[in-house]
């Protein structure tokens, strides 16, 4: 899709991968509604990206990630302010191996949210122009990580969620392009978790090793290197609808492409 123009909501780009996501789509000149919970962050990201790119090409709203009412109003304030809504991304998520519940409402509860009130306002079934659709998930999602079951298992959910809704079988009807985007450990301050033993639980030490090791090699995926990604998938949505972009290293690699009819 041509990117200069577009119209996007980041849900959760306050800060690390969801703030590289602004900043990359604001370098393509995308304009860009910036949501998250964390208010005072969240304004502080925008004003900083306002002032680089142009006030009238960022702001931001204040947006419970995991309540439909909020996701609602925050496309709805998007489209009013700018005329349409082109692009609908969501990074919300949670690691916290003490408390699997709050971890499956978050992450894939978000992310069905997210993908229900996009349906609602951009399908094709409902009046609308279709679009795109990312959510992040991660690598844990496309094969198992023992170090963090729960948290590997809440984001395989979102992979898999999105490649049934790619599914011809629902493509058809709502016409939106659907993808995600799954980074390895990533040099953000969600890391920090990995300090906190409530969150991480057995593998505590396990978990404080690989981190110490990847400090040692700086072995992290940047956070640009997922903007990055997602600007390359965004301009080959046609090509890449459907698939999970997983970032091991630098170089992207594209998996579950759906294909066939049920």
């Amino acid at each position: 899709m041509k990117l200069d123009g577009a119209v996007s909501v980041v849900i959760g780009g306050a800060n690390g991968i969801g703030k590289s996501y602004c900043e990359s789509l604001l370098e393509k000149k995308c304009r860009v509604l910036l949501a998250d919970i964390q208010t005072e962050v969240g304004q502080q990201t925008s004003e900083m990206l306002a002032s680089r790119y142009g006030h009238d090409q960022v702001t931001f709203r204040k947006c419970n990630g995991v309540c439909e009412v909020d996701i609602r109003e925050t496309l709805l304030e998007a489209k009013l302010r700018w005329g349409r809504l082109d692009i609908v991304i969501n990074h919300v998520g949670i690691l916290d191996e003490g408390n699997w519940k709050e971890v499956m409402d978050i992450n894939i509860g978000s992310a069905i949210l997210t993908a229900k009130v996009t349906e609602e306002i951009l399908g094709k079934n409902n009046g609308g122009p279709g679009g795109v659709m990312v959510l992040t998930a991660s690598a844990a999602a496309v094969l198992p990580f023992p170090l963090m079951p729960i948290y590997s298992t809440s984001k395989a959910a979102v992979v898999h969620y999105v490649r049934s809704l790619m599914h011809p079988l629902h493509y058809s009807r709502h016409g939106i392009r659907m993808m995600t985007i799954c980074p390895s450990i990533t040099k953000t301050n969600f890391i920090n978790v990995a300090n906190d033993r409530d969150k991480i639980g057995v593998m505590y030490e396990k978990a404080k090793e690989l981190l110490k090791m990847k400090e040692a090699t700086n072995s992290w995926i940047q956070p640009k290197w997922v903007g990055d990604l997602l600007i390359h998938m965004l301009e080959n949505d046609e090509e890449l609808a459907g698939t999970a972009g997983v970032l091991n290293s630098k170089t992207p690699k594209y998996y579950y492409k759906p294909r066939g009819k049920l």
